[in-house]
């Protein structure tokens, strides 16, 4: 990617956005997806996380980025007294997406920069995912029908995630979900040889269709 074109993109919405001129363009690291830049502004505190890639924001960003902002929607609601001494409180901080789109060196998604130096809180953060999944289910929260799944499907890196909304918002239909977007799914990535170990081990999720004659047979019949 054109590291003079993705700098003069980055400057160019910072301007236009209010946001002022940009003090620096930092590297800060990749995956085998995006690259990932730090983005420091002049007369302001505020810093940008910025993602980018050579592939369309369609296909890399838009599942992420609506994902972000329901997430960013629910974690700031809770369940306490506001004040920030009640236990219900803890909340989720998740950066609020300010951009995504293409330009010609390819596609960029800019959101808030997080500071995530020093030790967790397993405690806190366990409560703050119970806050954050308590969030009212409502087109705002990016769940208008009230149901599981999201408005579009999106990737984990590379590989698909189909998210198609069930027909009801029911225990059953979560277990519904759950097994056949996301274990069945990856069972069918997966191909034959893995699909044998981990159908053993979810017969009771997926149909197990193992060959007969395998060592692994003993297990289907432990887990039907």
């Amino acid at each position: 990617m054109n590291a003079s074109a993705l700098d003069k993109e980055i400057s160019k919405w910072c301007a236009s956005s209010g946001n002022g001129k940009v003090e620096s363009i930092a590297w800060a690291g990749s995956s085998d997806w995006a690259s990932f830049r730090k983005v420091t502004l002049k007369d302001s505190a505020k810093q940008f996380f910025v993602k980018t890639s050579t592939r369309s924001a369609r296909e890399m960003f838009q599942g992420e980025a609506l994902g972000l902002q329901a997430m960013y929607e629910c974690s700031g609601q809770t369940m306490g007294n506001g004040t920030g001494d009640d236990d219900d409180d803890i909340r989720l901080k998740i950066p609020q997406v300010h951009y995504w789109g293409d330009f010609s060196g390819g596609s960029l998604l800019i959101m808030d920069f997080l500071n995530l130096s020093g030790r967790g809180n397993g405690y806190n953060l366990g409560k703050a995912m119970a806050q954050m999944h308590l969030a009212a289910p409502n087109e705002k929260n990016g769940n208008p029908s009230k149901s599981f799944g999201f408005a579009i499907d999106n990737t984990i890196g590379g590989t698909p995630q189909p998210n198609p909304w069930t027909k009801g918002g029911s225990t059953n239909d979560w277990i519904a979900f759950y097994r056949d977007q996301r274990i069945g799914h990856q069972l069918q990535l997966a191909g034959n040889n893995q699909r044998i170990v981990f159908c053993c081990l979810g017969a009771r999720l997926v149909n197990c269709s193992c060959p007969k004659t395998t060592a692994f047979n003993i297990w289907c019949l432990s887990f039907s």
